[in-house]
Parts: C-alpha cells; sequence; structure tokens
C-alpha cells in the first residue's frame, strides 16, 4: 500500500474519532504507522491536534545572534508573549517564537535533531549546520511574518476578545500565531530576500482560545489554517486554504428537585465535541508582497464565518432535531382529542393533578383525552371517582 493511501486512511480514522481524544489518538495511530517512516512523518504533518501555547521567555534586542541580521522590526516589545507551538516551528524539542524569531528552548550548535521532528519544508538532506540554528524564513519573508502576526492579533480580538497575552491565566486564554517558511531548504541560509515571489511560500494561521463560561468545566477552540502560498505570475497569486475547526466543551448541568434541599443535587456531564474542515483555493490579484496578508485574511475570515454558521444552524441544529425525534421533549408532546401535554417540573416529576382535562396522564384517563366515547368516559369516570373517595374513607 502506497504511503499516500495509508495517511489517507489514517487521517480518516483520526476524523471519527472523539475531538477530545486527539492527541492520545495520534500517538496510537503513530505507533501502526511506526513501520513506515514516510507515512509517519507525512501523518504527523496533516494531523490537526489541540493546540498548545507557551512564553516568549527572554528581553529581545534587535540583532538576531543566529543569522547576524539586524531585524529592527519592532519586536524589541514583544518579550513574555504568549506563542502557540505546532509542527511548523518547532526544531526537536524547541518552538520558534513569532514575536522573537528565537527558539525556546534555546538550541543548541552541537546538538542533533532527528529528521522526523523537522519543519516539512526541511528535507532528509539538509546539513547540520542549517538544524543547529533551527528553521527560520527568509529576511524579507520575516517582515511579511511580523506584518501578518499583527493583522491576526487584531482579526484575534475582533473575533475572539481581547485578553492579555502576558498573563499565564488558562482560564481565559486567548492566542494566535502565525508562521511563514520558505519552500526551499533552510530559510534565509539559501536563495535571495525575494525567493518567495517567484517559488511561493508556505504558511498556517492559528488561534487557540480556552472556554470560560458559567458551569463550563473545560473547553476549548482552535482555529487552524494552513496555507499555500503560490508564486506571482502576471501579478496574480493562488491561495490553497486548508482549515480545520477543533471544539470541545464539557458542561455541568444540575437539577434541583422542587421541594427538595439544594444539597440533595445531581449534576449531569454533557460533552460536545466538533471536528469541522474545509478546503479552498482562489486565484488573486496581488501587487505587492502585503497583498498576501489581505488576500488571505480575507478567505480565512469567510471560511470562519461559514463553519461557524453551519456548526450552529446544521450540526447543532440536526443533533436536536435527531434527539427530539427518538425521545420528544414534553413541550412537543400532544394528544388526540383533550389536547393534554405531559409537564415537567425542574426535578423531572410529573405536575398538574390527577384531575383536570389536559393535566398529563391524568388528562388521558379522566379528561377523555385519548377520544373514548362520552358513556364510556363516564363510567370511567364514575369508577375513578368511587375508588378515590373509598381510598380517602
Amino acid at each position: 500500500m502506497e504511503s499516500t493511501t495509508i495517511v489517507d486512511a489514517a487521517l480518516d480514522l483520526l476524523q471519527r474519532t472523539p475531538v477530545e481524544e486527539t492527541e492520545q489518538n495520534v500517538k496510537d495511530i503513530s505507533k501502526i504507522l511506526s513501520f513506515n517512516h514516510d507515512a509517519l512523518e507525512e501523518f504527523t504533518n496533516l494531523a490537526d491536534v489541540p493546540l498548545h501555547s507557551t512564553f516568549d521567555p527572554s528581553p529581545c534586542n534587535n540583532i538576531n545572534t543566529n543569522t547576524n541580521i539586524n531585524i529592527n522590526d519592532g519586536t524589541s516589545n514583544q518579550r513574555n508573549k504568549k506563542y502557540i507551538q505546532s509542527e511548523h516551528n518547532r526544531e526537536g524539542d524547541s518552538y520558534r517564537s513569532p514575536w522573537t524569531n528565537e527558539y525556546y528552548p534555546p538550541l543548541s550548535s552541537t546538538s542533533s535533531v532527528p529528521s522526523s521532528s523537522l519543519s516539512p519544508s526541511i528535507s532528509n538532506d539538509d546539513d547540520a549546520a542549517a538544524v543547529a540554528v533551527g528553521l527560520r524564513p527568509s529576511s524579507s519573508l520575516r517582515m511579511l511574518e511580523i506584518q501578518a502576526n499583527e493583522v491576526f492579533e487584531s482579526y484575534k480580538q475582533l473575533y475572539y476578545g481581547k485578553n492579555d497575552n502576558t498573563v499565564q491565566d488558562e482560564s481565559n486564554e486567548i492566542v494566535s500565531s502565525v508562521y511563514f517558511w520558505d519552500k526551499d531548504r533552510g530559510g534565509g541560509s539559501v536563495g535571495g530576500d525575494d525567493i518567495f515571489r517567484k517559488r511561493g511560500f508556505g504558511g498556517c494561521f492559528l488561534i487557540k482560545k480556552n472556554l470560560d463560561v458559567p458551569g463550563l468545566q473545560k473547553g476549548y477552540w482552535n482555529s487552524i489554517h494552513h496555507v499555500d502560498f503560490g508564486p506571482i505570475v502576471s501579478g496574480r497569486s493562488k491561495y490553497t486554504l486548508s482549515t480545520t475547526i477543533l471544539l470541545s466543551v464539557d458542561i455541568f448541568v444540575t437539577n434541583v428537585a422542587k421541594g427538595e434541599k439544594k444539597s440533595a443535587t445531581g449534576k449531569q456531564s454533557i460533552n460536545i465535541g466538533s471536528s469541522l474542515s474545509k478546503e479552498s483555493e482562489k486565484i488573486l490579484p496581488i501587487a505587492n508582497p502585503t497583498d498576501h496578508i489581505v488576500n488571505i485574511g480575507k478567505m480565512i475570515e469567510d471560511v470562519e464565518i461559514e463553519l461557524r454558521s453551519n456548526m450552529d444552524n446544521l450540526y447543532i441544529q440536526k443533533t436536536k432535531e435527531i434527539i427530539d425525534a427518538i425521545r420528544p421533549s414534553p413541550s412537543s408532546l400532544s394528544f388526540h382529542g383533550g389536547g393534554g401535554r405531559f409537564t415537567t417540573s425542574s426535578g423531572g416529576r410529573r405536575s398538574g393533578n390527577v384531575s383536570g382535562r389536559g393535566s398529563g396522564i391524568g388528562g388521558l384517563m379522566v379528561g377523555g383525552g385519548i377520544g373514548l366515547p362520552s358513556a364510556t368516559q363516564n363510567e370511567m369516570n364514575a369508577v375513578l371517582m368511587a375508588r378515590f373517595k373509598k381510598s380517602n374513607s
């Protein structure tokens, strides 16, 4: 079986598993694929797992000591900011910060990094020197990456809310990160500053939000956007966008029966999990490199709005329809004749008196809600009333 077929099957299997179990399932599937190195590496790069974040711990200066490139790009105030960890900014156990362009923990110049842990744009024949300094975008692509992070942070605040990105508070965490990489090996180590204009480049736009809702135990929303930026041909560029939304929430619902003390409550746990994916392509005009941010930004905004709408209007509503079809809610039940309804209180007990038309089961039996002939109904009423008087005497 070809590696592509194996990876497609593995990704299809992963998509059918609960979202909250994704990380463990990726590890388990990776063990199964361990016999095929190429399939394992491709699966690891393509599998979308819940995002994690960390802090950029050190102060920033204007010189990148690993490349001796002046990066007077305004990042000197970007210390101690959170950033997202992904396969696209990882070298071994270190992750590159989009704010300072440095790896944390720092990469050792004498340490070696297994090829299986390299970012997708590094091939197996890369030399040890490129690995030692870590994969970084070329200087002009790095400048575009900085602008993209600034724009995407504003987008995050607009659609996901504002928070302090320097505070260690995971209960209301909202973090965004953008990473670009050259399609050739080694980023800035080869080619010129404008190489991404001729060959195109790759990128990912990531948002992680931990939900903080009353009654919610835990939950998160992850937006993962992988983008292939095509080369500029006749003033136009092709954009291939692959988007995945991961949503998982655990809600505790407290039931308090009428007339009972609050201490005698029970809790029900409800889990809602969803994974939605969509791919789209567009060919758009571009006059200068910054137009890349405008073009892909609009595509990301449109696809997120579409998936958010689908999740609410299609999937959640469809789930409700299926549940109602299996076990209708009390308010949706009606009966022939008397128009009686089953009514429930917050404690799950039937409310209403035994006598009286249209009051639950009593309405069916006493009120004639099942449409019995009047003579039969009168006989049933007489028998029930006689039994009721006898039991009270």
